[in-house]
């Protein structure tokens, strides 16, 4: 089955939800199915478009790009995206978590909208059945299980996304507290804390998780805006075993979980 690589144009969205969208395409260079953002100036390349709906300007800028005049697929991303009622969209996303579902509605439309390859086969329903079985194995019980601890939605949607596209389970909390309820109820492999945090901060929730008899070997990579030695020393204290800076790039949380966690790293992904 040969490899396929889609080009993305990214119409408006903040600087944050581009570098989300990079990210999570960053990680489909491992499958057969490859996405990447590109440039404006090659729009002219481009083969699927993101919208931001609710940004008026956008919405100008992509009506006036000629590449996509010829119907290639197109993308809404808004806070209340309805299809039903904008003729231009055949696809849209809720703004809040889109990053999460992007990948899988990407591979629809590859699936749907676009020629591809005659080997790449399709079931019934429209999907590419590779990618559909992945998915089907992120129920399986025998997966590693990450525990992620952030307060921001978009960073725990965007953590979400890049750990399932490398086969893993994932847990979300929003505060230290329900992080260490949920890491009393469960064995986690690999836990990624944020540092600033409502209530208690990483630093000491992290303390706690090390201290426990049953977590003590646990992988904890500490996430943060800040990449200070101050930082660095007091994590080190804490027993946090690395540090992502934020917003997470797809190859930094790549090399952690191939240097912390190499069984959660699929060898065909």
């Amino acid at each position: 089955m040969e490899n396929r690589h889609f080009n993305l144009e990214i119409f408006g969205l903040t600087e944050t939800e581009q570098r989300a969208v990079t990210s999570v395409c960053n990680l489909t260079r491992h499958r057969r199915l490859r996405y990447e953002v590109i440039a404006e100036r090659g729009r002219n390349k481009a083969h699927i478009a993101l919208v931001d709906g609710d940004d008026p300007v956008a919405r100008r800028r992509w009506l006036g790009s000629q590449s996509f005049h010829d119907g290639r697929p197109r993308v809404l991303i808004s806070r209340q995206p309805d299809v039903s009622a904008n003729d231009d969209f055949s696809y849209a996303l809720n703004r809040s978590h889109f990053a999460a579902r992007l990948i899988r509605t990407l591979d629809d439309i590859v699936a749907k909208q676009i020629e591809i390859s005659p080997d790449l086969k399709i079931d019934d329903d429209g999907k590419v059945p590779e990618f559909s079985a992945r998915r089907q194995r992120l129920n399986d019980p025998n997966l590693p299980i990450a525990l992620v601890v952030e307060d921001s939605a978009t960073a725990r949607m965007q953590m979400r996304a890049l750990l399932e596209l490398v086969g893993m389970r994932v847990e979300l909390a929003d505060t230290a507290e329900r992080g260490l309820e949920a890491a009393a109820r469960q064995r986690f492999d690999i836990v990624f804390m944020d540092i600033e945090l409502p209530g208690m901060d990483g630093y000491a929730a992290c303390r706690q998780l090390k201290s426990r008899d049953r977590l003590s070997s646990c992988p904890v990579v500490m996430l943060t805006a800040r990449d200070g030695a101050f930082d660095r020393i007091r994590g080190m204290m804490a027993g946090c075993n690395r540090y992502l800076i934020k917003p997470v790039a797809a190859e930094d949380l790549y090399g952690v979980l191939k240097e912390l966690l190499p069984q959660a790293v699929e060898a065909s992904a």
